[in-house]
């Protein structure tokens, strides 16, 4: 069983329990970990001749079967105006760290370290710094001096 997020935009005008029925409808409610309804916002563009929707975004552990039966039973209900399906355990880049440049490493050094001298902060950045990055700190503090 994959772990999946179901995004739906709804008609404002209908309950969310109706959404929530479709949904407990094709996967059980144990599969169902957290249901959370997001404001009621202005959309970009009109859908169905409204302005404004519902959002409600469904965390789950689902086969993929299940997932299909879900979409069709989606694109026939009137009131699930828009809905989106991602698999959490396939998308690239979900899980990913994020890489530390080293604009955003001196950036955050110079920060942390206001007030200190140029050694000192060149000896903070090369702590930060991943191995790669080292040499080319030194080489410019000998020459300077």
């Amino acid at each position: 069983m994959n772990k999946y997020e179901i995004m739906l935009i709804i008609d404002p005008a209908i309950d969310m329990a109706m959404a929530n029925e479709i949904v407990e409808s094709v996967f059980d409610k144990k599969n169902i970990n957290k249901v959370v309804k997001l404001e009621n916002s202005t959309l970009a563009y009109p859908i169905n001749k409204s302005s404004k929707a519902q959002y409600v975004v469904y965390t789950l552990e689902a086969k993929s079967e299940l997932i299909a039966e879900f979409t069709r039973r989606a694109n026939i209900a009137k009131f699930i105006w828009r809905q989106m399906v991602i698999n959490l355990d396939t998308e690239k880049g979900f899980q990913r760290s994020k890489k530390a440049f080293k604009h955003r490493i001196a950036k955050d050094a110079k920060v942390a370290n206001k007030g200190t001298g140029v050694k000192q902060l060149i000896e903070n950045l090369e702590k930060t710094m991943s191995h790669k990055a080292k040499p080319s700190f030194k080489k410019e503090v000998k020459k300077s001096n």
